[in-house]
């Protein structure tokens, strides 16, 4: 949990162009919770302040009779004038995406038990990326002198280049065979492709752009001055 929680706000900033620096958090514990799970909690954190190079700067801690609340603000830095918007996208704009697309969707499937008889090997892949997002810190400020538009695929790659069209005023088109799967996606679809739409709509996943897989969108094919990112 904790992870996550500090993943999907840095990559919420490697998307705008952002090296993460450090974070707030404002935690409200339920009464009765134990310190081995704080202190496993904390473990979590120290674990990718490591990893990513941040620390925590501060926050808020209380006790509460309901439910456990964490909230987390991640603080980076970019250069000034070249944080990466949502509304730069043009049209002939080639749209890229790290990674690929629907392992957390399909992951939250699994453990809703919407998935039955995948392999292992698979099962673990999917899972570990719904609950252990790979935010792209090191690749998001590369994009500040390359990327028009930028954000992170958490609603889903369908809804958040949905955003990033409707704020910048253009159309995009997917094309679905050329949409980014792994392999663990790749053998769920042989199965059962009902769940194509749950691929391409899911969210959960935190992915930002990346210039090496190309999906079709509206406009020339050809490669733009411009590019947008997800």
């Amino acid at each position: 949990m904790a992870r996550k929680l500090l993943r999907v706000n840095l990559s919420d900033l490697a998307a705008k162009g952002a090296h993460p620096r450090g974070y707030l958090l404002a935690a409200s514990w339920p009464h009765g919770t134990t310190l081995e799970w704080m202190r496993a909690f904390a473990a979590g954190l120290a674990s990718d302040q490591r990893r990513y190079g941040v620390s925590l700067w501060g926050g808020d801690t209380t006790s509460t009779s309901g439910a456990l609340t964490l909230s987390l603000t991640a603080i980076g830095e970019v250069p000034a004038g070249q944080v990466i918007r949502r509304g730069g996208a043009r049209p002939g704009d080639v749209v890229f995406v790290t990674g690929t697309i629907g392992d957390a969707a399909l992951g939250l499937k699994f453990l809703r038990g919407e998935i039955e008889g995948l392999e292992s090997v698979h099962a673990d892949f999917l899972v570990k990326r719904y609950r252990e997002p790979e935010p792209r810190v090191v690749f998001g400020p590369g994009l500040c002198d390359i990327a028009s538009a930028s954000a992170d695929v958490s609603d889903g790659l369908m809804a958040d280049l949905g955003h990033i069209c409707e704020v910048s005023g253009v159309g995009a088109r997917i094309a679905l065979a050329r949409v980014p799967l792994s392999e663990a996606v790749r053998t769920v679809l042989e199965r059962q492709v009902d769940f194509t739409q749950a691929v391409v709509s899911g969210g959960s996943r935190r992915r930002p752009a990346r210039g090496t897989r190309l999906l079709r969108l509206q406009g020339k094919p050809a490669f733009p001055r411009h590019k947008s990112a997800l």
